[in-house]
């Protein structure tokens, strides 16, 4: 009777379920993530054809930007994808995993900014002011 009539089938229900979860919990997360590098790469683009970044700052702020949007993006849907096992499994509440949901990004993306700041003071360290911004231009 499932063969000829999916939708009364009980475990097509639950696919169903985990798609439709799926397209309005996941997606539109990794969907901002991908505006909001867009509109960062676009901002970039601008500033570099007015000639405030020179192509060293350029590619540096390009490549943080493109590593918060992989590293944000990585933390934030794989929280909201694992979220239904999680709340299985740990007999997580409804209010407990909304709460989850609104700090994993803010989280994620506190925790980038920290590693990303923690990483340049030690290459500061190691080589040095100088060597690190590259060669100093005069006016």
């Amino acid at each position: 009777m499932a063969f000829f009539y999916p939708w009364r089938d009980e475990a097509y229900a639950v696919k169903l379920g985990v798609a439709f979860y799926h397209v309005f919990a996941t997606a539109p997360v990794a969907l901002q993530i991908a505006i909001q590098l867009g509109r960062s790469v676009r901002n970039l683009v601008k500033k570099r054809r007015r000639g405030k970044l020179d192509q060293a700052m350029y590619s540096h702020l390009m490549g943080k930007e493109i590593a918060r949007a992989i590293f944000v993006g990585l933390c934030t849907t794989g929280i909201i994808v694992m979220l239904p096992r999680l709340m299985h499994d740990l007999k997580l509440r409804i209010w407990s995993s909304c709460v989850l949901l609104v700090l994993a990004y803010m989280c994620s993306s506190l925790l980038y900014t920290l590693l990303a700041s923690m990483g340049i003071r030690v290459m500061l360290r190691l080589v040095g002011p100088n060597r690190a911004l590259g060669p100093i231009q005069s006016s």
